[in-house]
């Protein structure tokens, strides 16, 4: 055989060689990506906690020196035991807080919300509204009540209405009882005509 002919061969063998090693691989790499599927799987089945506790019709009841502060109505209440625990109100709450002398100061109702029990808030999201006694309102979609400051607070739009005028903006705080707050970006002010909605209701 010359030695061209021994050249060519080994390269021809060393090309079949690398063929079945490329399948060979390529083998290999279906079943680990399989596999890491999987893991994703697991991992996202894992964050899928079932609740450890449900309850119907639920009220709950903050106090201070064994005065009612807050009352919250939920249809519903999942309990969840994780390093965090938690509670779920799915299907929406009603709040209720009071003055000293126990009248009402304000009402809060949302469709959804969740308290972080170490955190010691509560977030509510979805068609969030707020009235207080002086006839005020404030709609948004999210709200977070902070309980050791008595503060609400939300990062996106909203809109508060007075007996007089309509204000729109994104991002807002108050205190708890809503006699006071503060639009961060105000991005429209609508005066009310009170005198002509009164004579062409």
């Amino acid at each position: 055989m010359l030695k061209g002919d021994l050249v060519s061969n080994f390269f021809l063998g060393l090309l079949i060689m690398l063929r079945y090693k490329a399948r060979f691989i390529l083998f290999l790499a279906v079943p680990l990506m399989g596999c890491e599927n999987d893991l994703e799987k697991v991992n996202l089945m894992s964050k899928q906690v079932a609740a450890t506790e449900t309850a119907k019709k639920i009220t709950l009841i903050y106090s201070d020196s064994a005065m009612k502060q807050v009352n919250v109505y939920a249809p519903l209440m999942l309990r969840f035991e994780t390093p965090e625990p938690f509670l779920e109100l799915p299907e929406g709450l009603k709040a209720t807080f009071y003055s000293k002398d126990g009248s009402i100061k304000n009402t809060l109702t949302a469709n959804y919300g969740k308290r972080l029990q170490q955190q010691l808030t509560m977030e509510v999201r979805n068609n969030v509204v707020v009235t207080n006694a002086k006839g005020e309102k404030l709609e948004t979609e999210k709200l977070i009540w902070d309980e050791r400051t008595a503060m609400l607070t939300s990062d996106v739009d909203v809109r508060v209405t007075t007996p007089d005028k309509i204000i729109t903006g994104k991002g807002f705080e108050a205190n708890q009882d809503f006699s006071w707050y503060k639009i961060k970006n105000v991005t429209g002010t609508f005066t009310l005509n009170t005198k002509t909605d009164a004579q062409n209701p």
